[in-house]
């Protein structure tokens, strides 16, 4: 009996000595598991703060593109009318020419005329 106590005895230190390592072991898994799943909140928010840069980054991009667009739209506009303005002037000026030519000419045949 007493042999038999002392197997049980040595059973039962060897069952909670097992427990323990098993709880210990536990618990160093329970605290990798927390320290992942913080790091991954930590990672999924500077993950968010990421996006919301390149999306802001990306609405002023498109803000800037149409301003320019915009700009370009203009200054082309200002650019096609200055041009227009050019070429009527340059109308007006070759039929002056034209009309001073013509005058020039009737006056030289008037002038050898009285001659």
């Amino acid at each position: 009996l007493d042999s038999m106590r002392a197997e049980r005895d040595d059973a039962l230190k060897k069952a909670t000595a097992a427990e323990s390592a098993l709880q210990s072991r536990t618990a160093t898994y329970d605290a990798a598991v927390r320290k992942a799943e913080t790091d991954d909140r930590e990672r999924q928010t500077q993950l968010d703060s990421m996006r919301t840069e390149r999306d802001d980054a990306v609405k002023k991009a498109t803000a800037a593109e149409s301003a320019l667009q915009s700009r370009t739209a203009t200054y082309d506009a200002v650019v096609k009318k200055a041009d227009t303005v050019d070429r009527e002037r340059q109308t007006q000026l070759d039929s002056m020419r034209a009309e001073r030519d013509d005058a020039l000419k009737k006056a030289t045949a008037a002038e050898s005329a009285l001659q």
